[in-house]
């Protein structure tokens, strides 16, 4: 068995393993990696009625593909979503308060800042294994992205409650966007765009026993969109309802334009590193992950016996558990840092199948 992605290769972070082996294989796999910093990643994602933490980002990663292997060359087509926010602890409260219907602390000044960033693409991806030597190899590929999901854009200003129980304040907005979620504009155009997206990895065997890897995806990406929509907008004042029930409303008066502009866009880069120690068939391993900003460092072990391989690993800075397992024809992942999947902050889950064949 040759075939190896790399969220769970026993030694290294490269997408697939070195291989000899005559025949072709055929794979699948799917990755999702989300975290909403001390917020429940579903309740953020289904904007769920329930008080929030002050936080400062979250985001989220998904990405599935078919492709081929043969050899060193693999060959693959894909889906991918990315979605991030980063925003002000302010902003957070404020939402909370308008997401549940309650006032905002009277008396209180809320600084808001708030920046946006989804984008999706289906493609196609070349990858290819460069052994330089018998110890190092070098990983490149290149995508090619049909891009048609994008939303971008920031928000900022302040607000705070009127002597008269109103809300005012500032707030600016300027965003563009395939759909516009907050006004709803009509759109007749499919502004699908086509990009790239460049990935660059290394594997070294330094021993014996020590292999040391890394790997850095979208280390080079754009995506130019042509006549993409925006909206500029501007509020000042709002007015506030009160139901019967306590529940608040807020109106805000909004002036604003909507035009089309051309945006270039970048994606963010991933990534993971491993260092990995064998002995027999023990791993012992050092790893970590670079999302976003944030980076997860993860200390491992893995066992592997006949076809079949079991792991574990821990994130000690997010208190985060994953385990893995595979097999000579199906591979499994998952990593939280909570039971309860609609409780995680962090999670990460991985789905692979690959399947030998002869032409």
């Amino acid at each position: 068995m040759s075939l190896f992605l790399s969220a769970l290769t026993l030694a290294s972070v490269l997408p697939y393993d070195r291989s000899d082996h005559p025949d072709w294989q055929l794979y699948h796999h799917y990755q999702a990696f989300a975290h909403a910093e001390d917020n429940s990643i579903y309740q953020v994602i289904e904007a769920k009625k329930v008080p929030y933490t002050p936080s400062e980002f979250a985001f989220t990663h998904g990405e599935a593909s078919f492709g081929l292997v043969k050899g060193n060359l693999a060959i693959s087509v894909f889906s991918r979503m990315d979605w991030q926010l980063d925003f002000s602890e302010d902003t957070m409260a404020f939402y909370s308060a308008i997401r549940n219907k309650t006032l905002i602390d009277d008396g209180r000044l809320y600084q808001l800042d708030l920046k946006a960033q989804e984008f999706g693409a289906q493609g196609v991806k070349l990858g290819y294994r460069w052994p330089l030597s018998e110890r190092f190899t070098l990983y490149g590929a290149a995508s090619l992205l049909y891009a048609n999901s994008l939303t971008a854009g920031e928000a900022g200003g302040y607000a705070g409650l009127s002597e008269d129980g109103n809300y005012t304040g500032e707030v600016v907005l300027r965003y563009t966007y395939t759909r516009d979620y907050l006004f709803e504009r009509p759109l007749e155009d499919n502004h699908s765009h086509w990009g790239y997206s460049l990935d660059l990895g290394f594997e070294w065997q330094a021993s014996e026993h020590l292999t040391l890897s890394g790997l850095v995806q979208d280390l080079a990406s754009e995506v130019k969109w042509y006549d993409s929509p925006y909206t500029d907008a501007y509020a000042d004042t709002a007015n506030t309802i009160i139901d019967p029930d306590g529940s608040v409303h807020v109106d805000p008066i909004i002036h604003g334009r909507e035009y089309y502009g051309d945006y270039r866009q970048s994606l963010p880069r991933r990534y993971q590193w491993r260092a990995n120690y064998q002995r027999g068939q023990h791993h012992w391993q050092l790893g970590g992950q670079h999302y976003h900003h944030q980076h997860y460092l993860s200390l491992g072990w893995q066992t592997q016996r006949d076809n079949d391989s079991w792991g574990v690993q821990f994130y000690p800075g997010h208190n985060a558990l994953a385990l893995n397992w595979r097999n000579r024809y199906l591979q499994l992942s998952w990593m939280a840092d909570r039971l309860n999947p609609r409780q995680a902050s962090l999670a990460q889950l991985g789905v692979s199948a690959v399947l030998p064949f002869q032409l």
